[in-house]
């Protein structure tokens, strides 16, 4: 993918790696990095769980699965119609105007009723929906949402052909603003992007799949 070897990844050598990817050897990257993040996170849940074993606290809540996952963002979409919001104005409004690739539950508050008074939503459905998509999206329940976890679910959420998406993830996952990826931030995008192009996703999805 880094095409001119300087440890650094640029949109054009992201879209050029993906036009010309071969199936086989992306359908194996996508497993590995997919097994790679769940496991990162079990463990990470694990080791939360005895340390709470030990402090005799509550336990933390286990993670969705791909499918809860999914279907929760699905049902979210039949109730309040984000997929009429565009990706480049959610991930616009989130970098301008909360100039945060991360946020808590309040600050998420605020987000989604912005963006939803921006698109003229329902705000009662807007609120109605907020604490059941943050809970979705926040994948290790430590009551933040980082850049992976709002990426992917934006994406998944939002409308936009999948150039679009890519290039709004690009912006969002691009945390020095220099229009390209280091390592570790080309490492989020890719966790990102394989879910979201996951096979045999749901029907509700296939309009990020289409050209």
């Amino acid at each position: 993918m880094d095409l001119d070897k300087n440890e650094k990844i640029t949109f054009e050598e992201f879209m050029t790696w993906y036009k010309n990817k071969d199936k086989t050897k992306i359908d194996q990257q996508q497993k590995e990095g997919a097994k790679a993040v769940r496991d990162a996170k079990i463990n990470q849940l694990k080791n939360q769980g005895k340390a709470n074993a030990q402090k005799n606290t509550q336990p933390v809540l286990q993670p969705l699965s791909e499918e809860e996952y999914l279907k929760g963002i699905n049902e979210i979409r039949k109730e309040v119609p984000f997929e009429n919001v565009h990706i480049h104005s959610a991930i616009d409004l989130l970098l301008q105007d909360f100039k945060t690739r991360s946020v808590d539950y309040r600050k998420f508050q605020e987000y989604m009723q912005k963006l939803g008074k921006a698109n003229g939503f329902n705000q009662e459905k807007v609120s109605g929906v907020t604490q059941r998509l943050f809970r979705i999206l926040d994948s290790n329940q430590n009551g933040i949402l980082d850049v992976a976890e709002l990426g992917t679910g934006l994406g998944l959420l939002c409308g936009g052909t999948k150039p679009e998406k890519m290039k709004a993830g690009f912006d969002l996952y691009d945390e020095n603003s220099n229009s390209q990826l280091d390592f570790r931030e080309a490492s989020n995008l890719m966790s990102g992007f394989f879910k979201i192009i996951k096979s045999g996703s749901p029907q509700s999805f296939k309009q990020y799949s289409a050209q």
